[in-house]
């Protein structure tokens, strides 16, 4: 056979082999989120995103729970609103947080009406509101996301009024006595909800 010959059928081997080859790692890196584009592989907005792997989270506290750290220790923790929320923020780095305190029940709904199209879950703590606010509790019926109620104390062992949230039935649960830790606790079982 003229060498030529062998030598164009080897070449057209080769490029048949790394055809076929470049076809597989296409369909393989097509498959798990790579482009295969010239020298480099580039992450596409699929199911290795960054921000995919993200929560939106919208944390709510009501009236007087600016002043933690001041009120009632045995009952609140000696910690700030601020250091709580950093405590949060630290232990969930990968998430984002908005986190919002109002003294007044409008802000407060308004807040939770605006949750649905903007945050991925909702934690709020409605304070003294839990016990007295059919309008929060409205809002929370109404607002299509996770959500879980929280308090810092543990409401059953205090003054009968205590005794009962009416917020709380419109959310998927609440936790109650753990002080800050029920913070840390709200967003786990949200990330566990929404797996």
């Amino acid at each position: 056979m003229n060498p030529n010959k062998k030598t164009q059928i080897a070449n057209n081997k080769q490029q048949t082999n790394h055809k076929s080859q470049k076809e597989k790692l296409e369909t393989v890196t097509t498959k798990f989120g790579y482009w295969d584009l010239g020298f480099g592989f580039y992450l596409f907005l699929g199911i290795f995103n960054e921000d995919k792997l993200k929560m939106k989270i919208l944390v709510i506290n009501g009236p007087n729970l600016n002043l933690l750290g001041q009120r009632e220790k045995s009952n609140y923790g000696e910690l700030t609103l601020e250091k709580i929320e950093e405590i949060v923020k630290s232990e969930y780095s990968e998430d984002n947080f908005t986190l919002f305190q109002s003294n007044h029940e409008g802000e407060i709904i308004d807040h939770i009406q605006n949750a649905t199209d903007n945050y991925d879950a909702l934690i709020i703590n409605p304070g003294g509101y839990s016990h007295t606010s059919v309008a929060i509790r409205d809002a929370l019926e109404v607002a299509k996301l996770p959500k879980i109620e929280v308090h810092l104390s543990n409401i059953s062992s205090r003054d009968d009024f205590r005794h009962r949230s009416i917020t709380a039935p419109m959310t998927d649960g609440y936790l109650s006595g753990f002080k800050e830790k029920g913070y840390l606790a709200a967003v786990y079982l949200i990330k566990k909800m929404v797996k």
